[in-house]
């Protein structure tokens, strides 16, 4: 392969970085843009079939990994004293990731072309799923997401879970690598006669059919499902507080404080001013108060309801160790349960190794780590009382925990009946990055069919539908609070995905197994049979 035709393959390889965080909710698309999903990854992908060994496709996948991310995620740089391992960490992380994926799907493409579609999306979605799992797990930038707001398109998610939408979008990104390979030949040195609009009739009709069934039943599920209702079996009032300042900031504490104290008072007033009664339960965002003091408790026992707030939790002094936590307060002011973060930041709020004194000697002299979070390991699912009857049951995944598929069922498994996700986002001082995070969130309704409240001090603060759909909410980074009656469904059972978890991820696994062997046993066939001719 000639100089120009590598340029080009780094060329295209740079479009899909561009396109992929464009069609992301970002600065310019705040929602993210589904069309662009649509094709983010085709000239990646076509880069890499077209890449001349395995290690120009590796040297492709560090390009499109590094590039990529730094768009994507540049607000991470405003992580504190951590961005080095935040957007620096993640940077080299996803360099590494698709160094070792991009030689993968450049294999791919040495397989039958009928089989190359279906086999590269089934690698990319399960490389989501990978990467979006255990320790260094980070389920930002898939290529699910920019559909995030196309309804119809996303309810199916109730059955395989957001592994399933991947692969429908990394199928679309595939089939148009190999349209785009059929269509433009001449770019890589390949005349062929037929005229142009015949070409693309020709590329085309070989998956039109697959994708017309795929988006049939896809589509004609998901309308159904937002057509039939889902039985209601109650509701409860809960009052959100976003204070628009980050309690962690310095200088900012006191104030953050008092401005979610007036806030709280303000809401407690409308409730009562409205519907004669106080809200069921008041929700304060992730670290909102450095440490429950008395003061803390006397104030929320003013409210005369039950409060919900994310704080530190000391557990120990000697050393000093810490949950971030989720209390629970009565409203006496008696902090009754709490529920302890068990997904940490990797490398900002949990290290490796940590209790060997040269490990954390060198984080604490040279980047600046001093403390870590403890981690938790219960699903604590709370229970308060309703003041009409009854209870209501939640768990409260804190910070980015809402992004994880398997962790957020594990509440619904063990009772509870909505999930309230407690975040501090503000740090981020970008608009992009509050709308990733709930463009990532709200598959956790679709999914388990119940309803998702995000408390955040800089938003996005809302409640998410069941089916994904924003019921209310505060414009984000703006100082307000949201008082709003949450609707509790409950189906007759667990949707698919929360009873059977990432199973879909295994069917990946599987279909790209059969494919290779199938590939394998055809091509030894082929061989045997040559061999005996000769």
């Amino acid at each position: 392969m000639n100089p120009n035709s590598r340029l080009l393959l780094i060329i295209l390889t740079l479009l899909s970085a561009l396109l992929l965080p464009l069609a992301l909710p970002n600065e310019l698309f705040l929602d993210g843009n589904p069309v662009l999903g649509l094709i983010c990854l085709s000239f990646f992908f076509l880069a890499l079939y077209r890449a001349p060994s395995f290690g120009f496709a590796s040297v492709l996948g560090m390009i499109f990994g590094a590039v990529s991310t730094v768009i994507a995620n540049y607000w991470l740089v405003n992580f504190g004293q951590f961005s080095v391992w935040t957007l620096g960490g993640s940077t080299l992380g996803y360099i590494g990731y698709n160094a070792l994926l991009a030689p993968i799907l450049y294999g791919c493409a040495k397989i039958k072309p009928r089989y190359r579609a279906l086999l590269t999306a089934a690698v990319w979605a399960l490389y989501e799923y990978l990467k979006s799992s255990g320790f260094l797990g980070y389920p930002w930038g898939l290529v699910a997401y920019p559909v995030h707001t196309v309804l119809p398109l996303i309810q199916f998610v109730d059955v395989t879970g957001l592994w399933g939408l991947s692969f429908l979008m990394a199928y679309f990104n595939s089939v148009g690598a190999e349209i785009i390979d059929q269509v433009f030949p001449l770019f890589f040195n390949k005349r062929k006669s037929l005229p142009l609009a015949k070409q693309v009739y020709t590329s085309w009709k070989n998956y039109s059919l697959v994708l017309a069934a795929f988006l049939i039943a896809i589509l004609g599920y998901g309308t159904a499902r937002l057509l039939i209702p889902i039985p209601l079996e109650k509701q409860f009032d809960i009052l959100l507080i976003q204070q628009n300042r980050d309690p962690w900031e310095r200088g900012m504490h006191a104030a953050s404080v008092s401005t979610a104290r007036k806030l709280t008072l303000q809401g407690v007033a409308e409730s009562l001013a409205k519907s004669k009664k106080r809200p069921d339960l008041i929700a304060w965002n992730e670290t909102a108060l450095r440490h429950l003091g008395r003061s803390d408790l006397e104030f929320f026992s003013s409210t005369g309801t039950y409060n919900l707030v994310g704080a530190p939790l000391t557990i120990s002094t000697e050393p000093f160790r810490a949950y971030n936590a989720s209390i629970l307060i009565s409203p006496a002011g008696q902090p009754l349960t709490y529920y302890a973060k068990q997904h940490p930041v990797p490398f900002a709020e949990s290290i490796p190794l940590w209790d060997i004194p040269e490990v954390q000697e060198f984080f604490r002299n040279v980047i600046g780590i001093s403390n870590l979070w403890a981690l938790g390991s219960k699903y604590t699912v709370f229970e308060p009382p309703l003041q009409d009857g009854g209870t209501i049951s939640f768990g409260t995944p804190i910070c980015f925990e809402d992004v994880f598929p398997d962790l957020c069922r594990h509440f619904f498994l063990n009772g509870a009946e909505v999930l309230i996700n407690m975040s501090n986002d503000s740090w981020s001082k970008t608009n992009s990055a509050l709308t990733q995070h709930i463009a990532a969130a709200r598959f956790r309704a679709i999914e388990n069919r119940r309803t998702l409240i995000r408390a955040t001090n800089a938003g996005l603060t809302c409640v998410v539908g069941v089916k994904g759909e924003i019921l209310s909410s505060i414009p984000i980074f703006e100082q307000n609070y949201l008082l709003t009656s949450v609707p509790v469904y409950k189906e007759s059972g667990f949707t698919t995905y929360t009873l059977l978890g990432d199973y879909f991820a295994f069917c990946l696994a599987l279909i790209i197994l059969f494919i290779l062997i199938e590939n394998a046993l055809q091509f030894s066939l082929l061989e045997f049979l040559t061999k005996k001719k000769k």
